[in-house]
């Protein structure tokens, strides 16, 4: 069977560069559905069952089925590093408000979470490591918001304020008592607790068992920054 290649190249666009951005948007889109489809074929449930109804007695059915799992295990985690690298560049050829608002579409049509997004009209002119940092704490929160809420609804902002950038995320989720979520050291909260700390700000998050949750980044805009 003839394998077909997937070929990411883009025409240049002689009368506007908007058509060679759709173009590109379009490329990143395939890019995700790739990642996703694949990393929900290849899941390690369906083999960890077949693992537990082998007999202990059969020691080579037992190896291989080891070895598949640690195959699934590093193909999922290769595919999800390659997206993870591809979303800079998105950020390069997007900005950050577009960017924003391609990746909160593919969140509602995914998680069936309807989307409300205020940003400003213009763009404001953030350096490279902002724009990263800030879309890495907005995409994790949303996984957070899939995964874990309950929600219907989720509401972004991202609004410059008294010199300072103020990223909002809130659903009307389950909600969890704050005391032990907010005190427990998982990598996911950290990673968003550093990120802020290395751009200059303030995360926090607040919410209340059956009336959702709220995560605030607050940034200030220091002439370095912008």
């Amino acid at each position: 069977m003839e394998r077909k290649k997937f070929n990411c190249r883009f025409k240049p666009a002689k009368d506007s560069k908007l058509v060679n951005k759709i173009n590109k948007l379009r490329c990143f889109t395939l890019l995700r559905n790739c990642r996703y489809n694949i990393s929900k074929s290849l899941s390690r449930k369906d083999v960890s069952w077949l693992n537990k109804k082998i007999g202990e007695e059969n020691i080579l059915a037992k190896e291989k089925l080891s070895e598949i799992l640690s195959l699934v295990d590093i193909t999922v985690r290769s595919i999800r590093r390659i997206a993870s690298e591809l979303r800079p560049t998105l950020l390069d050829d997007l900005g950050l408000y577009a960017a924003m608002d391609w990746h909160l579409e593919e969140f509602e049509r995914r998680s069936g979470i309807k989307r409300e997004l205020v940003i400003p009209e213009t763009e404001l002119a953030l350096s490279d490591s902002l724009k990263i940092g800030i879309f890495r704490i907005f995409q994790e929160s949303l996984t957070n918001v899939a995964r874990h809420s309950g929600a219907k609804n989720v509401n972004v902002s991202l609004l410059q304020r008294d010199n300072q950038l103020i990223l909002t995320i809130r659903d009307n989720g389950i909600g969890f008592e704050e005391g032990p979520m907010t005190t427990k050291k998982t990598l996911g909260l950290l990673g968003m607790k550093e990120r802020s700390m290395m751009m200059g700000g303030v995360y926090n998050i607040t919410s209340t068992k059956g009336s959702g949750t709220t995560v605030t980044v607050i940034i200030p805009l220091s002439r370095k920054a912008v």
